[in-house]
């Protein structure tokens, strides 16, 4: 993913895990993107929210686009509007 960065792109990795990254510093100096990454929290942190999902019934919201379209969804990320799903 790192190769498909846009100009001023930015890859954020989101893990639990322990499982290494194959990344070289050609990676990093392909251009101005930029990689950042955060940890999740441990398993008692993950039961918390898997609680709080159920208890509110809060679901995700997943929806898929082709690369061709990854603009139009990125727009549709940020969009402040609400948007009322049926499930």
């Amino acid at each position: 993913m790192i190769n498909g960065l846009g100009q001023d792109g930015e890859l954020i990795i989101v893990t639990t895990s322990s499982y290494s990254l194959e990344l070289s510093a050609m990676d990093f100096m392909k251009g101005p993107g930029t990689v950042k990454g955060t940890l999740t929290g441990g398993a008692e942190e993950i039961q918390a929210t898997i609680n709080f999902s159920v208890l509110t019934d809060t679901r995700p919201m997943i929806e898929s686009y082709p690369l061709d379209r990854a603009s139009e969804a990125y727009d549709k990320m940020k969009s402040p509007s609400l948007i009322s799903v049926q499930y």
